[in-house]
């Protein structure tokens, strides 16, 4: 069965049995070049090892502590720093990597927009009551946001989400994007939905208990919808609001 066929098809069912005719759907092409597989794992990991170390404070908090004398202004410089080092690694670099083949082939692009909208108008009132008991009981506003200056005006908290959909964009190209569309074709569709998500949970540690383990099950998530939607948009657009919604609770939580 065609690619196309499979969503046409999944589109006319139920949304748990659309689901489970695109996980259950078959690589597209034969995995006999392990090769070219093995080294595209390879680099995603020698990439993920790059932001994690090219991010950390150890790197940036040099470069920015010898510019700027606030440290209110550091912190968020150095978060810039590292959304920009995101942006590189696992946006430009896997494009470059991809050749010629269009970036619409790892669903960057709209892909279903009525499975899409359908999507974020039940999942985002959904979430946001779990998002305040996250930042109530599970540690967020502790953590978020990152940078402490965004809860000091709502000019600096728009400045600051716009800053971080940089960083959504990233990741979820990557994971969503090009990491989970590349592994479907030479995995299927389970398969590379769990693949993606263990590094994605992976580099969630270090971070509160309770969103780690919430990554699991988002990653798992997040990539059943972008399959099914043919898009990382609408993830993107969802973790977006996660994210912004967890630092507006927890600059409330404050107050």
């Amino acid at each position: 069965m065609c690619e196309e066929s499979l969503f046409v098809r999944a589109g006319a069912d139920s949304p748990w049995t659309a689901f489970r005719r695109v996980l259950d759907s078959p690589p597209v092409t034969s995995p006999r070049d392990d090769r070219r597989l093995a080294a595209a794992l390879a680099g995603a990991l020698l990439l993920m090892v790059a932001f994690v170390y090219g991010g950390s404070p150890e790197v940036l908090d040099p470069l920015v502590r010898a510019r700027l004398r606030d440290p209110a202004a550091r912190e968020w410089a150095r978060h810039t720093c590292r959304f920009a080092l995101a942006f590189v690694l696992f946006f430009l670099v896997p494009a470059i990597w991809a050749g010629r083949r269009p970036l619409a082939d790892f669903g960057i692009r709209t892909g279903d927009r009525l499975f899409g909208a359908a999507f974020l108008a039940v999942a985002i009132p959904l979430v946001t009551p779990l998002l305040w008991l996250g930042v109530r009981y599970g540690g967020l506003a502790q953590e978020y946001p990152l940078a402490k200056l965004a809860g000091s005006s709502a000019k600096m908290f728009l400045m600051w989400e716009a800053t971080y959909l940089v960083y959504y964009v990233a990741w979820e190209c990557f994971f969503r994007g090009f990491l989970l569309f590349g592994l479907r074709e030479r995995m299927g569709a389970a398969l590379a939905v769990v693949v993606q998500t263990i590094p994605s949970a992976l580099l969630h540690i270090g971070k509160p208990a309770s969103e780690t383990f919430a990554s699991v099950a988002a990653g798992i998530l997040f990539g059943a919808v972008a399959l099914r939607s043919r898009s990382v948009l609408y993830v993107l657009l969802f973790h977006w609001y996660v994210g912004a919604m967890t630092d507006l609770l927890s600059i409330l939580s404050r107050r």
